[in-house]
């Protein structure tokens, strides 16, 4: 094993909350309506080519149109408040903050779509502060693909056996060991900080 100079983060439910089932909640739609909207959005392919970038808004929203036709009205209200729904963690700042002063490079690498991203860049403290970033929406490939770990490898010529990734998703975790990174999967802050503690300790 060999000693670890870079994190790389994950955004959302690491350094983010992405609470899409409480944003939905607030708009009072019975629990079928819900369920319904969050296979269209949330939860299905449309979310993953918002993500993606490929396709316009418009284009992606027609889509979720298309699979829950009778709910126009209620999509709409979904549709249009999407931006608000991932809100900064109040330790996210201060994380990046505190690795960097330990002598560490951080990179973000995430999922992400360009007019969500537009939103987070404009409310998010903590973007300010990592080495560099790779979203997906910028090179039009999502996480776990392949592509998107070789970007961030090339663009900041990180070395993979020296880096650690931090993501709430088992998939994503798996196709950066393959890549050769080691990798905590996020549970809580408190978890992935004794378990990077750990792994640091050993050099």
């Amino acid at each position: 094993m060999k000693e670890i100079t870079t994190i790389v983060f994950d955004i959302g439910n690491v350094l983010a909350g992405f609470d899409w089932r409480t944003y939905l909640q607030k708009f009072g739609f019975s629990e079928e309506t819900e369920e319904r909207i969050a296979k269209a959005t949330f939860l299905g392919e449309n979310w993953r080519e918002v993500d993606r970038g490929a396709k316009t808004d418009e284009e992606i929203y027609k889509d979720c149109l298309s699979e829950i036709p009778d709910l126009e009205e209620e999509l709409s209200l979904v549709w249009e408040g999407r931006t608000s729904i991932v809100k900064e963690y109040p330790y996210a700042s201060e994380w990046i903050q505190s690795l960097k002063e330990k002598g560490y490079r951080v990179y973000i690498l995430s999922n992400y779509g360009e007019t969500t991203f537009a939103e987070a860049r404009r409310t998010f403290s903590f973007l300010q502060y990592p080495d560099g970033m790779v979203i997906s929406y910028e090179i039009k490939h999502v996480k776990p693909e392949r592509e998107i770990y070789e970007e961030l490898i090339k663009r900041y010529h990180i070395v993979p056996e020296q880096t650690v990734f931090i993501d709430d998703l088992t998939v994503n975790i798996e196709a950066a060991q393959k890549m050769g990174f080691q990798t905590i999967l996020f549970t809580s802050k408190e978890e992935v900080e004794r378990q990077l503690e750990n792994m640091l300790d050993m050099f």
